[in-house]
């Protein structure tokens, strides 16, 4: 009985510290700072294309100009080179942080796109009518 209380209270720590270590921190703190900055330059760009895969929740920013492609999962950012990857781990908050801004910047380039197909669509409206209009006179 002493034995499995023991072990009751070692699992407890141990998911304890996890838990802290997951929240507190990155193992590469050095270049902590340089790995949200790659990726939200690479978002904010507006050569960059942005694709999100709702069944893996991974998002993928590729930038043929600078020959970078960045994926970014479950606080693990992997960026690709034609030379190198970089697999790396990330902290919880700075993964959200860089979700939150991947997607404001997928739902303006959305909105965008979408006023440009609604004025276009508009116009060939009004085209179409200004020819239905021509065929009546005849």
């Amino acid at each position: 009985m002493i034995h499995k209380t023991k072990r009751f209270f070692q699992k407890i720590g141990i998911g304890a510290y996890r838990l802290l270590q997951m929240k507190s921190g990155e193992k590469n703190l050095e270049f902590s700072s340089e790995k949200a900055k790659i990726c939200r330059n690479l978002i904010r760009r507006k050569d960059s294309v942005l694709l999100i895969s709702p069944l893996s929740n991974k998002r993928f920013i590729r930038n043929e100009a600078l020959g970078l492609f960045v994926v970014f999962c479950d606080s693990k950012l992997s960026i690709i080179n034609h030379s190198y990857k970089y697999d790396l781990d990330i902290t919880l908050d700075t993964y959200k942080r860089l979700v939150d801004i991947f997607d404001h910047q997928v739902e303006t380039r959305r909105s965008l796109m979408e006023e440009e197909i609604n004025s276009n669509v508009k116009h060939s409206l009004e085209i179409i009518y200004q020819k239905l209009l021509r065929d009546e006179k005849v």
